[in-house]
């Protein structure tokens, strides 16, 4: 009964972690561990949580009623001020004993979860959803981009959670940085965040470079 039990766990975390997959191997042409799929996701959510608290804050704040876009934009920079850096490190550090202890748990509709746990007194636009998944798929994006190089130097093939961890420890490339009025990834150079109407495809790197008649921010 309880090896049953477990076995339904394993399955249904296999397609709870399924979308991340997905978006890893779309920029990566290494393998990856589930433990490190595990971490990925952990961190994610940690961001995502962080984000959707500064949201929350702001709408109470503001006495609105409705998350929108423009909340969403500024609560994603406002985090980003915050010292993000020892946040992830430490969430990091619980992601990898969670996994190595087997224990670790990601459900697929985290997004939503987080809304409601953090404003329930409020509701959310669903293009300010939508604009939320575009910031962490960029996130995983960046980090799997930072991984297969780093990987590469060391001419391994396979990205385990301690190399995800040394990723974070020891580069800024993962965290996503405010300059002035810009949104700056690593890998791809400056990004700015438009108005989600104008927001360009994050996923297709070629796409960095305004297009005519878009206003950046």
């Amino acid at each position: 009964m309880v090896r049953k039990q477990q076995k339904r766990q394993e399955n249904k975390e296999d397609k709870d972690n399924h979308i991340i997959f997905q978006i890893i191997k779309q920029y990566s042409s290494l393998s990856i561990s589930v433990n490190s799929i595990r971490i990925m996701a952990s961190l994610l959510r940690h961001v995502g949580s962080l984000i959707i608290k500064e949201c929350f804050n702001l709408v109470i704040s503001k006495g609105c009623k409705r998350i929108s876009v423009e909340t969403m934009k500024h609560a994603t920079t406002l985090t980003i001020r915050c010292d993000l850096q020892t946040k992830c490190l430490s969430e990091a550090q619980k992601a990898m004993d969670s996994a190595i202890k087997k224990e670790f748990l990601i459900k697929p509709s985290f997004l939503k979860e987080m809304i409601n746990q953090f404003a329930t007194k409020v509701c959310a636009e669903e293009k300010a959803l939508e604009f939320f998944s575009i910031v962490l798929e960029t996130i995983i994006r960046e980090l799997t981009l930072l991984l297969e190089k780093y990987l590469k130097n060391i001419k391994k093939e396979r990205i385990m959670p301690r190399h995800i961890l040394m990723c974070v420890l020891y580069t800024e490339s993962f965290f996503i940085l405010k300059t002035n009025e810009k949104i700056i990834f690593p890998s791809t150079g400056h990004i700015s965040f438009f108005p989600f109407a104008e927001l360009r495809d994050f996923r297709n790197p070629e796409s960095s470079q305004p297009q005519l008649g878009e206003q950046e921010y």
